[in-house]
């Protein structure tokens, strides 16, 4: 199985979510506030940055490589069933869960 795209278009997808996360946290417009005064809002924007940040670095390598491929649906991060199934057509509702 060949990487399903390139190491530049990769960078490119990678940068462009690095950069949005990090103007959210850290705005370049010097008139907007930045947001929260304490220790622990820094860790929430950070919470917040590394979540929109690792998911696309993780699918971005794994497109990258020639052997990586998706053979099941794995098990409910949520409740650990495994009963699970691959959802091929997009909905428009939100998911729910039943666990």
């Amino acid at each position: 199985m060949a990487a399903t795209t390139t190491r530049q278009e990769a960078l490119e997808r990678i940068g462009k979510i690095f950069h949005d996360a990090l103007e959210r946290m850290i705005p370049a417009d010097e008139n907007q506030r930045l947001q929260g005064n304490t220790f622990r809002d820094f860790e929430l924007q950070v919470q917040a940055f590394k979540a929109a940040l690792i998911p696309v670095l993780l699918e971005e390598r794994a497109r990258l490589t020639e052997v990586a491929e998706l053979k099941e649906a794995g098990c409910c991060p949520h409740c650990g069933s495994q009963r699970t199934r691959w959802i091929t057509t997009a909905r428009t509702k939100n998911a729910t869960f039943g666990c």
